[in-house]
């Protein structure tokens, strides 16, 4: 009788540990999703940010990268506030939050940072690369351009970009297809261009459970 074989583990070479420049490249709306943490179900709408790492080279000379996701929350023990702060070197103040001139999230795409990273082995044995800071880069720093295409992917129908949206990977876009948000769009497609969202300090997010001004 046909027999299935065992499952292969997925092979992928681990960011390097270290204090690295990096650049953001990706800020991507995963919409509101479903979480369960000690067994406790909660929903909350998250953001995905990434960074290619440009002195950091792949063998085939690409750049690694590296994201994580975040609560959208700017609350004062939001992560998300933490990590714009440290990378900022400023705190925010009330005045950053005003509707008109709230703080603009899309502007971190292209700046640059200090990231640092640590390889992490979870329970089941796997090493993983874990992001433990980001911080204002050293101004002697020459920051080179962006390898990787700029994309910045917002669920709201006039910063929606399918082209954009079509380029994640599948198993991105499946996880954005699952939230309400992207349910809404009813005519994913358009690529008007409009004001991006605008972070809240009143955002009334849960915090997470765990753990010159350039921007």
């Amino acid at each position: 009788m046909p027999v299935l074989p065992k499952p292969t583990e997925r092979q992928y070479t681990l960011v390097p540990a270290g204090n690295h420049v990096g650049i953001c490249f990706q800020v991507v709306d995963l919409g509101t999703q479903v979480e369960e943490y000690q067994g406790s179900k909660s929903t909350r709408r998250k953001v995905r940010i990434a960074w290619e790492l440009p002195e950091e080279k792949m063998d085939d000379q690409r750049p690694f990268m590296i994201s994580q996701k975040y609560t959208w929350s700017m609350q004062e023990n939001a992560k998300l506030r933490a990590v714009l702060e440290s990378w900022r070197g400023v705190p925010f103040k009330e005045s950053d939050f005003d509707d008109k001139t709230g703080f603009d999230i899309k502007q971190v795409l292209g700046k640059a940072c200090m990231i640092n990273i640590v390889h992490v082995v979870s329970k089941n044995g796997r090493t993983y690369s874990n992001i433990t800071a980001v911080t204002r880069p050293h101004k002697s720093i020459k920051v080179p351009p962006l390898f990787n295409q700029e994309i910045f992917i917002w669920l709201t129908p006039d910063d929606f970009d399918k082209m954009k949206f079509d380029a994640l990977p599948d198993g991105l876009k499946q996880v954005i297809a699952q939230s309400p948000e992207f349910a809404k769009l009813n005519v994913p497609g358009t690529t008007a261009k409009s004001n991006p969202p605008l972070a809240s300090a009143e955002d009334d997010t849960p915090p997470e459970f765990e753990d010159d001004i350039p921007l």
